[in-house]
């Protein structure tokens, strides 16, 4: 069964496991499917091998550099997001 994985860096958690952490903070690791952006909030959806899903950023809430570093990246960039599950 999937669930969390603790690589030695950090813990990852896959997509289809995200309703059992309503609430947590989760790492998830995967691939750009798309990204959308509207005024102050960025919208990048994650996939992984189990799913996809949706993320939201205010852009005033990350980095100059992450915001940055995300605006180029095209569609199956691989990265890892983390965040609080809602």
């Amino acid at each position: 069964m999937l669930g969390s994985v603790n690589d030695g860096l950090m813990n990852q958690t896959y997509i289809s496991d995200l309703q059992k952490h309503i609430g947590d903070e989760v790492t998830l690791k995967g691939w750009l499917y798309n990204m959308r952006s509207s005024g102050k909030l960025m919208f990048p959806q994650l996939r992984d091998g189990t799913g996809i899903t949706q993320c939201a950023a205010a852009k005033n809430s990350v980095s100059p550099e992450i915001g940055d570093a995300l605006k180029p990246l095209g569609q199956e960039s691989a990265l890892p997001a983390s965040g609080r599950v809602r």
